[in-house]
Order: C-alpha cells, then sequence, then structure tokens
C-alpha cells in the first residue's frame, strides 16, 4: 500500500509502511513524465535552490527550456491550506526575482498546484499571463 503525506511543505511517501521521500531526481523524472503527456518535451531542465533567490517559502521551483525554444518557469506549491490572492502576488514577486537571478524573462509561468485556489487569485494569475493547473499530482 502507497500512502502519500505532506509533512512542512516536503512529500513523504510510505510504502508498505516504510518512509520514502523522493530524490531530486524522481521528482524531475515525474515532473517531464507529466509535462510529456500534456505534449511538452524539455531540452534541458534544472531545480532552483530557493536559498539562492533568498526565500525561505515552501515551494518547488524549476526552470526548463523546450524544444520549441521557450523558456519555461515551473512553480510547484503544496501549501496546506487554500491558495488566496497574496500568495499570488508573493508569487509574481518570486518569479521577478528568479528573472534577475538567471537573467532571462521566462516566456511561459506555470503554477502547479494540488490545493483549492482562490477564483481572485486564479484570475489575478491569469491576467499577468501565468498558467493555473490544479490537476497536479504526486507520483
Amino acid at each position: 500500500m502507497v500512502t502519500i503525506n505532506i509533512n512542512k511543505g516536503y512529500f513523504l511517501i510510505c510504502y508498505n509502511n516504510i518512509l520514502y521521500n523522493p530524490t531530486k531526481e524522481e521528482k524531475l523524472k515525474n515532473l517531464t513524465h507529466y509535462f510529456n503527456e500534456k505534449g511538452i518535451l524539455f531540452k534541458e531542465i534544472e531545480a532552483i535552490d530557493l536559498k539562492n533567490l533568498k526565500s525561505r517559502k515552501k515551494i518547488e521551483i524549476y526552470t526548463a527550456e523546450g524544444i520549441d525554444k521557450n523558456y519555461y518557469a515551473i512553480f510547484i506549491h503544496n501549501p496546506k491550506s487554500r491558495f488566496i490572492k497574496k500568495n499570488a502576488e508573493e508569487l509574481i514577486e518570486l518569479c521577478s526575482t528568479l528573472a534577475q537571478f538567471k537573467e532571462h524573462n521566462f516566456k511561459k509561468k506555470i503554477l502547479l498546484i494540488t490545493t483549492p485556489i482562490c477564483s481572485k487569485a486564479k484570475e489575478f494569475l491569469k491576467q499577468n499571463s501565468w498558467k493555473v493547473e490544479t490537476n497536479y499530482k504526486i507520483k
């Protein structure tokens, strides 16, 4: 039996009552598989360390270059509570910090979220050229 628990922003997977925390490689593999199912292929994908952005948020950030020459900023957020407009504003600020850090503006900005999102926050992100996907599941 496999169960997935969230503890302090980290995904903990229990397999036959043995605690399992996926490695970065496994997370990248799952993320790549998710986008492959949507028809998006990446040449290159990189996990960003939040310490480089001087952030203490519980979020995973990836940058990727697609085979279509588009640059992607992918944010995976798994909050314990509902995602509200204040969180959306913080996310946009974090993305601008990422753009300065990587010295590149991203054409595609995607938020993968596992909890409900406030309609105002979703609309605010869409107005700022973000794509919000709530169907991302941790494998």
